[in-house]
Protein backbone atom coordinates (compact mmCIF):
# COMPACT_ATOMS: atom_id res chain seq x y z
CA UNK A 1 0.00 0.00 0.00
CA UNK A 2 1.12 3.45 -0.91
CA UNK A 3 1.02 6.21 1.20
CA UNK A 4 0.55 9.44 0.11
CA UNK A 5 1.73 12.28 2.30
CA UNK A 6 0.15 15.79 0.73
CA UNK A 7 2.51 18.40 2.21
CA UNK A 8 0.51 21.63 1.65
CA UNK A 9 3.07 24.96 2.59
CA UNK A 10 0.66 27.93 3.15
CA UNK A 11 2.43 31.13 1.67
CA UNK A 12 1.34 34.40 2.67
CA UNK A 13 1.60 37.22 1.45
CA UNK A 14 1.17 40.51 3.35
CA UNK A 15 0.52 43.86 0.47
CA UNK A 16 1.71 46.99 2.85
CA UNK A 17 0.30 50.43 1.41
CA UNK A 18 3.00 53.05 1.29
CA UNK A 19 3.83 56.46 0.37
CA UNK A 20 7.16 57.66 -1.06
CA UNK A 21 8.98 60.59 -2.78
CA UNK A 22 10.93 60.05 -5.36
CA UNK A 23 14.79 59.83 -5.05
CA UNK A 24 16.33 63.04 -4.59
CA UNK A 25 12.67 64.33 -3.46
CA UNK A 26 12.30 65.01 0.59
CA UNK A 27 8.84 64.44 2.29
CA UNK A 28 6.93 66.53 4.27
CA UNK A 29 3.05 66.10 5.16
CA UNK A 30 1.61 64.69 1.79
CA UNK A 31 3.69 66.41 -0.28
CA UNK A 32 7.46 65.80 -1.95
CA UNK A 33 9.50 68.84 -2.74
CA UNK A 34 13.13 69.24 -4.86
CA UNK A 35 14.98 72.11 -4.10
CA UNK A 36 17.14 73.35 -7.84
CA UNK A 37 20.24 75.06 -6.74
CA UNK A 38 22.96 74.74 -9.57
CA UNK A 39 20.52 74.89 -12.53
CA UNK A 40 18.98 78.48 -12.69
CA UNK A 41 16.02 78.95 -14.39
CA UNK A 42 13.47 82.24 -14.85
CA UNK A 43 10.40 81.41 -13.28
CA UNK A 44 9.06 80.07 -16.52
CA UNK A 45 11.68 77.42 -17.42
CA UNK A 46 11.21 76.44 -13.52
CA UNK A 47 7.60 76.02 -13.60
CA UNK A 48 8.23 73.95 -16.69
CA UNK A 49 10.65 72.00 -15.23
CA UNK A 50 8.80 71.34 -11.91
CA UNK A 51 5.53 70.31 -14.07
CA UNK A 52 7.81 68.12 -16.60
CA UNK A 53 8.47 66.31 -12.99
CA UNK A 54 4.64 65.87 -12.61
CA UNK A 55 4.88 68.18 -9.83
CA UNK A 56 4.66 72.19 -9.48
CA UNK A 57 6.40 75.63 -8.52
CA UNK A 58 5.76 75.34 -4.36
CA UNK A 59 2.21 76.53 -3.09
CA UNK A 60 2.76 77.01 0.76
CA UNK A 61 -0.39 76.70 2.00
CA UNK A 62 0.22 77.03 6.03
CA UNK A 63 2.77 77.85 8.39
CA UNK A 64 3.85 74.55 8.99
CA UNK A 65 5.08 73.84 5.25
CA UNK A 66 6.49 77.30 5.22
CA UNK A 67 8.51 76.89 7.99
CA UNK A 68 9.83 73.13 7.02
CA UNK A 69 11.23 74.59 3.42
CA UNK A 70 12.58 77.57 5.15
CA UNK A 71 14.58 75.39 7.62
CA UNK A 72 16.06 73.33 4.71
CA UNK A 73 17.16 76.21 2.52
CA UNK A 74 18.70 77.11 5.57
CA UNK A 75 20.63 73.77 5.12
CA UNK A 76 20.99 73.39 1.44
CA UNK A 77 20.69 76.52 -0.31
CA UNK A 78 21.68 79.57 2.48
CA UNK A 79 23.27 81.82 -0.16
CA UNK A 80 20.54 82.32 -3.39
CA UNK A 81 16.96 83.47 -3.79
CA UNK A 82 14.64 80.64 -4.39
CA UNK A 83 11.30 80.82 -6.64
CA UNK A 84 8.48 80.02 -5.65
CA UNK A 85 4.60 78.77 -7.55
CA UNK A 86 2.78 82.52 -6.75
CA UNK A 87 2.18 85.38 -8.78
CA UNK A 88 0.11 88.14 -9.69
CA UNK A 89 0.86 88.09 -13.21
CA UNK A 90 -2.61 88.17 -14.78
CA UNK A 91 -3.95 90.67 -12.17
CA UNK A 92 -1.50 92.86 -10.17
CA UNK A 93 -1.89 92.91 -6.55
CA UNK A 94 -3.73 89.46 -6.60
CA UNK A 95 -1.49 86.70 -5.59
CA UNK A 96 -2.34 83.42 -6.56
CA UNK A 97 -0.44 80.26 -6.78
CA UNK A 98 0.32 79.36 -10.53
CA UNK A 99 -0.68 75.59 -10.11
CA UNK A 100 -4.39 75.86 -8.89
CA UNK A 101 -5.01 79.97 -9.65
CA UNK A 102 -6.51 79.93 -5.65
CA UNK A 103 -5.42 83.15 -4.03
CA UNK A 104 -2.88 82.91 -1.02
CA UNK A 105 -4.40 81.32 2.41
CA UNK A 106 -1.21 82.26 4.17
CA UNK A 107 1.76 84.62 3.22
CA UNK A 108 4.96 85.46 5.05
CA UNK A 109 6.06 88.79 3.18
CA UNK A 110 8.75 90.42 3.88
CA UNK A 111 8.18 94.11 5.00
CA UNK A 112 7.11 96.54 2.66
CA UNK A 113 6.70 93.98 -0.02
CA UNK A 114 4.89 93.16 -1.97
CA UNK A 115 6.33 96.31 -3.58
CA UNK A 116 5.96 95.59 -7.68
CA UNK A 117 9.26 97.60 -7.96
CA UNK A 118 9.87 98.87 -11.72
CA UNK A 119 6.10 98.02 -12.18
CA UNK A 120 7.79 94.52 -12.92
CA UNK A 121 7.72 92.49 -10.27
CA UNK A 122 5.16 89.81 -10.63
CA UNK A 123 6.35 86.80 -9.22
CA UNK A 124 7.08 85.10 -5.93
CA UNK A 125 10.78 84.75 -4.12
CA UNK A 126 12.17 83.45 -0.90
CA UNK A 127 14.50 86.35 -0.35
CA UNK A 128 18.07 85.00 0.44
CA UNK A 129 18.96 84.81 3.96
CA UNK A 130 15.68 85.75 5.93
CA UNK A 131 13.50 83.26 3.78
CA UNK A 132 10.64 86.28 3.80
CA UNK A 133 8.48 86.60 0.71
CA UNK A 134 9.37 89.07 -1.93
CA UNK A 135 8.21 90.06 -5.56
CA UNK A 136 10.51 89.52 -8.22
CA UNK A 137 11.09 90.56 -11.97
CA UNK A 138 9.82 86.69 -13.33
CA UNK A 139 12.96 86.70 -16.03
CA UNK A 140 15.43 86.22 -13.44
CA UNK A 141 17.42 83.25 -13.46
CA UNK A 142 17.03 81.80 -9.56
CA UNK A 143 16.96 78.57 -7.87
CA UNK A 144 13.59 77.42 -7.15
CA UNK A 145 11.35 74.65 -5.25
CA UNK A 146 9.44 72.20 -7.05
CA UNK A 147 6.25 70.07 -5.26
CA UNK A 148 4.03 66.93 -5.72
CA UNK A 149 1.76 64.87 -3.75
CA UNK A 150 3.52 61.77 -2.19
CA UNK A 151 2.85 58.78 -4.85
CA UNK A 152 1.25 55.20 -3.26
CA UNK A 153 3.26 52.84 -3.41
CA UNK A 154 2.58 48.34 -2.51
CA UNK A 155 5.52 47.14 -0.21
CA UNK A 156 4.87 42.52 -0.66
CA UNK A 157 6.17 40.72 2.06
Amino acid sequence: MKTIILLVIEWSCVIYETTACDPGWMQHGDSCYFVEIHNHKHWFGAKRWCESQNGYLAAIANYDENEFLKTQLRRLAPTVHIWLGGTDIAAEHNWVWAYTWEPFGFSDWNTGEPNNAGGQEDCLTYLVGLYLWNDLWCGSELAYICEKPLHPGLLIG
